[in-house]
């Protein structure tokens, strides 16, 4: 039999799982796991709770909305450490009680429903819409009912682009009438009220999910006296909110209970059908579904399971498996050609054909898990696709980035190599400074740096710095100038003092020596 517990299972960006649900004692507790392992049970407050929405945000900080049996609508937000609350509104009348929740995190706002009922005056009821943007809380009133007729708050969800799509029913007499509002998150402003279908019976149990276009697609059941119908319709918001003709998924006598739909490019709607789980699939239009099929006979527990969108949105998926702590299996993965784990093992003697049958997953024909396989697997392939799109864009940036960075070291290149050929010019130009070679009395050999003039007398004029004491040398004084090196290795004179009439003449730090044509070497 089925489980009928409101149950979230939870997911972070790392993997980290929490499982929230009410214990015996209608607590909100807790459970975390990390690998497969479990911890215990932990308590969020003492108040008992009547029912509470939990969601995540992109930020992976956990959000719970619960209304509690002292009538108090309390705000829980967990921030990594420890939980934070705060009272939103307090019931004060014993005629009115809150019968809705609904708690969505969409790109970067909390969107909260609930919806106040009152038993006395039903033209007092209304739909409260608030959603936190950076710290504050925005509040309106959805509608407000005028009317004595009983109204439900049947469905809420958003598209990727964070628009709402709100349906609610309103009993009139014997009949049952649908009504969806669309929310703009661009003018931030709910459209009026559109009818979607009136049924002479009754009409509840609604799901629903958003495709990529932002199409919304839609299950419920009718009871219509002994009879059990799931039916389904689509709305598209893109030609003034037009929905398609209803479509009956199946119809017998079998109660069905707590229809999930899932859209993997075509659409596939499960449900548990006398304790069974069945599906059936259709197209992407939702026009035409499949035969339904039994997929197990295995006891099936309903939960929520909150998964992020790339995008940061978390979107809740109704799942019909077995739950927790294991939750090895859903209705979609034994669909999709996984198996189940199995309850109670039967002794080897045990031949009951009954529970058999029943604790045995029934096989689907081959070809047809080979089709789901293959539109699963092309899903997955346009959705590895959309990443590597994501991660092509960021790669062609980096390769921008690298050009730049290769264009700038280019150019520092350059201006290196023209410092370095500025540098050789330099030392090639220092090469070429004559230099005087100087023999002292000790035959001791230096090199000094000098600075010669030649006049068109043929004097050769020798500058000098701090030169030390006047003493008796020789020099020999080299030039570039072939003839006059020649002429000086031939013709060696030995430097004396300043004197007057000698062929040297001192000033300072500069020598100057007169060569006559006919001059005899000094003995």
């Amino acid at each position: 039999m089925i489980n009928t517990v409101k149950s979230y299972l939870l997911e972070e960006s790392l993997g980290k799982q929490w499982y929230f649900t009410l214990n015996d004692q209608q607590l909100i507790v807790y459970y975390r796991r990390t690998e497969k392992t479990w911890t215990d049970a932990t308590p969020i407050d003492s108040r008992a709770v009547r029912h509470f929405s939990v969601t995540i945000d992109k930020n992976d900080n956990i959000h719970l909305l619960a209304y509690n049996t002292s009538k108090q609508l309390i705000y829980y937000e967990w921030r990594g450490e420890q939980w934070y609350q705060r009272l939103l509104y307090p019931i004060s009348s014993r005629f009115e009680n809150i019968s809705y929740l609904e708690l969505l995190s969409i790109h970067t706002h909390i969107h909260l429903f609930y919806y106040i009922e009152n038993s006395l005056k039903r033209a007092q009821e209304s739909l409260i819409h608030s959603y936190l943007s950076d710290g504050k809380w925005n509040s309106d009133v959805l509608m407000n009912f005028l009317t004595d007729q009983s109204v439900t708050p049947q469905l809420i969800r958003s598209d990727d682009k964070g628009n709402l799509f709100c349906v609610y029913t309103r009993r009139i007499q014997n009949q049952t009438r649908s009504y969806y509002i669309y929310y703009d998150i661009n003018s931030k402003a709910w459209a009026k009220p559109s009818i979607l279908f009136q049924k002479p019976c009754i009409c509840s149990e609604f799901n629903g999910q958003t495709d990529s276009s932002g199409n919304f697609h839609m299950v419920w059941v009718e009871e219509i006296g002994s009879e059990y119908r799931i039916n389904y319709k689509s709305i598209n918001p893109d030609f003034k909110y037009t929905a398609s003709e209803t479509v009956c998924i199946h119809e017998g006598i079998e109660q069905v209970q707590n229809p999930s739909l899932h859209i993997a490019g075509k659409l596939y709607c499960f449900w548990v059908q006398d304790g069974r789980g069945m599906a059936s699939q259709g197209d992407a239009s939702g026009r035409h579904w499949e035969i339904p099929q039994l997929i197990t006979g295995e006891s099936i527990t309903l939960y929520n399971k909150i998964i992020k969108s790339l995008d940061g949105r978390s979107n809740t998926m109704p799942q019909l498996g077995d739950g927790f702590p294991d939750f090895d299996w859903t209705l979609e993965t034994i669909l999709f050609g996984g198996t189940p784990k199995l309850g109670r093992q039967k002794s080897p003697d045990h031949t009951d054909d009954k529970d058999e049958k029943v604790n045995k997953p029934v096989v689907v024909e081959p070809m047809d898990k080979m089709k789901q396989k293959i539109e699963k697997l092309e899903s997955q392939l346009n959705e590895a696709q959309n990443r590597l799109d994501d991660f092509h864009a960021a790669l062609y940036e980096l390769q921008d980035y690298v050009r730049q960075r290769d264009k700038s070291s280019f150019h520092m290149e350059t201006q290196i190599r023209k410092l370095s050929f500025e540098l050789e010019q330099l030392r090639t130009m220092r090469g070429k400074i004559p230099y005087t070679r100087t023999v002292t009395h000790e035959n001791e050999l230096t090199t000094k740096p000098a600075l010669l003039h030649t006049s068109e007398n043929g004097v050769v004029i020798e500058e000098k710095k701090n030169a030390p004491e006047l003493e008796e040398k020789e020099e020999i004084i080299h030039s570039t100038d072939d003839d006059q090196q020649a002429a000086m290795k031939e013709k060696k004179t030995k430097l004396k003092n300043v004197d007057t009439g000698s062929g040297e003449i001192q000033l300072g730090n500069v020598s100057i020596r007169i060569n006559p044509v006919n001059e005899e070497e000094a003995d």
